[in-house]
C-alpha cells in the first residue's frame, strides 16, 4: 500500500513537472518572438526585471553585470558554469539554453511545492488541486516565462519548508543544515531567513552556531573564488537604502494589495516611467492597479481567493501540523511580507518568493474541517486565474514588444507611434 502511494505521488510530480516545463517553455518561446528574438536583451520593461543582466551574468564572466552580489551573493558561481554545461552538452546557443533552464526551475519549482503540501499531510488530490492552483497564479505565469533570479530563489524557499516538514520522519545530518544555508543566502540574500529559521528551530543554540559559522566560512570561500572567475562580483557590501519606502511604489497598501492579490490575479495593465539608464522610460507596472481591473474573470477571482486566503488565516491556528512548521511559515511568509512592504517600487517583481508561501498557508484549510470549502474556492478559481492571467499575459507580451521598438526610435516618431494605431491607447489597452 506505502509502495503504491508513493508510486501515485511520483506519478503526479511528473505531470505537474512536465506541464510547468512545458508551458514555461511555450510562454517564453511567444514572448521572445513578440520581440522578435531580443527577449534577452530587455531590461527593466517586464516589470523592472533585469533580464539583460541576468543574460550576461549566466553567459559573460567578464561582464560589469556581476556587480549585485551584494543582494545575489553567489548566483553568479551557480548559474554561470550550469549555462556552460547546457550549451556544450546540448549544443544549443545561450538563449535557447536560457529558456530551457528557466522551464527546468519551472518544474522544480513545482515539485516543491508539492512535496511540501504532502510532507504536512494535505492529500494528494488537495495537494495537486493548490498546485494547479499556484501554477494559474500570475507569478507563475508571469515570471516562469523570462530568466531572472527569483525562480531559484523561491525554490531556496519552498525546498527550507520541504526540509523542516521531512524532519517530523527522520533526523537529518548536520551537514545537511549548512548546505540549506548555504543554498538560500547564495540566491538571494534576504532570503537567507529560510535557512536560519529552519536551523534555529530544529537544532540547539550550540550546533546552530557551529552550523550558521561552517555556513559562512564555506560561502564567503566560495564568494572568494567567485570574485577571481568573476572579476566585477567584488562586492560584498553595498547601500540598498535607495530601494527603501520609494515614492515610485506609492505607499504600504498598494504594496499589500501587490503581495496579496496581483501575486495571484493580475489587475490591469498599467506604464509608468521606469528608473533606468533611459531617462523617462516607459515600463509595464502592476503597481497601484485597482485589484481585479484584469478583466471580468479576474473581478470574479478575486471574491473566492479572498475568501481563501481568509479560511487560510483560520486555519493557521486550527490545522493540526508540526508546530515547528507552522513557526517556520509564519516567519518566512511575515519576513517576505514586511520586507516588500517598503523594499522596491514594483512588488510584483518579488511575488515568486511570496506566492508560494501563501499557497501553502491557504492549503492548511484542507487539514480542517473546512477542507471542502476550501476544494470548491481553489477548483472555481483556476478556471477564472488562467483566464485572466493568461489574457493580460498576452496585453503584457504584446505591449513589451511595443516598448522595445518605441526605444528605438526618435523622439517626433514615438510621438507618431503613440498616436497611430499600433500606439499605447489601442485595442490591447497598453496604457492607463
Amino acid at each position: 500500500m506505502k509502495y503504491k502511494s508513493i508510486s501515485k505521488d511520483v506519478a503526479i510530480i511528473t505531470i505537474l513537472a512536465l506541464s510547468m516545463a512545458i508551458g514555461s517553455y511555450q510562454l517564453s518561446g511567444w514572448l521572445n518572438d513578440q520581440m522578435q528574438n531580443m527577449l534577452v536583451y530587455v531590461n527593466d520593461l517586464w516589470f523592472d526585471a533585469d533580464v539583460y543582466r541576468i543574460y550576461y551574468v549566466m553567459t559573460d564572466r567578464m561582464s560589469v553585470e556581476n556587480d549585485r552580489s551584494t543582494t545575489h551573493p553567489l548566483f553568479a558561481i551557480i548559474a554561470y558554469p550550469t549555462m556552460q554545461a547546457m550549451t556544450s552538452i546540448l549544443g544549443i546557443g545561450p538563449p535557447r539554453a536560457l529558456r530551457l533552464l528557466v522551464a527546468i526551475s519551472a518544474a522544480l519549482w513545482i515539485v516543491c511545492l508539492y512535496s511540501t503540501m504532502r510532507l504536512i499531510d494535505c492529500k494528494k488530490f488537495d495537494a495537486t488541486v493548490f498546485s494547479v492552483l499556484a501554477a494559474s497564479s500570475s507569478s507563475s505565469i508571469f515570471w516562469f516565462a523570462i530568466p531572472e533570479t527569483f525562480a531559484m530563489g523561491s525554490i531556496s524557499i519552498l525546498v527550507s519548508l520541504a526540509f523542516i516538514a521531512f524532519t517530523r520522519f527522520k533526523n537529518i545530518n548536520l551537514i545537511w543544515y549548512v548546505i540549506l544555508n548555504i543554498f538560500t543566502l547564495s540566491i538571494t540574500i534576504t532570503n537567507w531567513i529560510a535557512g536560519l529559521t529552519v536551523t534555529y528551530i530544529k537544532l540547539s543554540f550550540r550546533k546552530f552556531m557551529v552550523t550558521i559559522a561552517l555556513a559562512l566560512t564555506i560561502a564567503l570561500c566560495l564568494w572568494l573564488i567567485q570574485t577571481v572567475l568573476f572579476p566585477s562580483a567584488h562586492q560584498l557590501v553595498s547601500n540598498e537604502s535607495g530601494y527603501i519606502l520609494m515614492t515610485q511604489a506609492g505607499g504600504v497598501i498598494n504594496s499589500l494589495q501587490a503581495i496579496l492579490v496581483h501575486s495571484m490575479i493580475a489587475p490591469a495593465l498599467l506604464l509608468r516611467n521606469g528608473l533606468g539608464i533611459v531617462s523617462g522610460e516607459l515600463i509595464l507596472s502592476f503597481q497601484g492597479a485597482t485589484l481585479g481591473s484584469g478583466s471580468v474573470w479576474g473581478a470574479i477571482a478575486v471574491i473566492p481567493w479572498i475568501f481563501l486566503l481568509c479560511l487560510g488565516v483560520r486555519s493557521f491556528f486550527i490545522a493540526n501540523i508540526d508546530p515547528g512548521f507552522r513557526l517556520t511559515l509564519v516567519i518566512i511568509l511575515i519576513g517576505q511580507v514586511l520586507l516588500h512592504l517598503i523594499y522596491g517600487s514594483e512588488v510584483f517583481l518579488y511575488s515568486l518568493h511570496f506566492l508560494p508561501l501563501i499557497i501553502i498557508f491557504a492549503s492548511l484549510t484542507t487539514l480542517t474541517r473546512y477542507r471542502k470549502v476550501a476544494l470548491v474556492l481553489a477548483l472555481l478559481l483556476i478556471p477564472l486565474a488562467f483566464m485572466n492571467n493568461g489574457a493580460q499575459f498576452k496585453k503584457s507580451g504584446i505591449c513589451l514588444g511595443k516598448l522595445r521598438l518605441q526605444t528605438a526610435l526618435s523622439e517626433d516618431e514615438q510621438k507618431m507611434l503613440k498616436n497611430s494605431p499600433m500606439g499605447f491607447d489601442s485595442e490591447y489597452r497598453c496604457g492607463i
